[in-house]
């Protein structure tokens, strides 16, 4: 069921949720699936999982990536605004010590690095200042950070 999360596969997933529900946890697990959604950028998913299966929106993955942050990493913009409408943590820190905003800078998602700085990332959380100072003098070339 996580391949066919990533991969976008509704008709796939809406199948396994009905059997799921029926099974109610024995097999599957919501949070291992709905990061698989946010992973793949399944934006349908990722809001069925936190709504109708009450994902956690602050699981982690085996690396204590949150979703924000993943979606961060990929620059999924509109996922982000779902996980922000769930109230995810903007300062949850992967097993490195990166949040969502030091996750985007690396990455050079530029525009999640605003998206974050907008809904009030703390720039004072994080051990790579200079990082993020090199991605606001970036925002203001429209240039990659790295």
């Amino acid at each position: 069921m996580n391949e066919a999360a990533r991969c976008g596969r509704d008709d796939i997933i809406s199948y396994l949720i009905t059997i799921e529900m029926e099974l109610r946890g024995s097999l599957l697990n919501v949070d291992s699936l709905f990061l698989s959604a946010v992973e793949g950028g399944n934006d349908t998913f990722t809001a069925t999982f936190l709504e109708t299966y009450d994902a956690n929106v602050e699981a982690k993955d085996s690396q204590m990536k949150s979703g924000l942050i993943i979606a961060a990493s990929n620059g999924n913009l509109s996922i982000m605004e779902i996980l922000c409408e769930h109230h995810a943590d903007l300062e949850s820190k992967d097993a490195e010590g990166r949040t969502a905003l030091i996750t985007a800078c690396h990455c050079g998602q530029l525009e999640v690095v605003e998206f974050l700085l907008l809904r009030g990332a703390n720039l004072e959380n994080t051990d790579n200042v200079s990082m993020i100072k090199n991605c606001f003098k970036m925002l203001n070339n429209s240039a990659t950070c790295l």
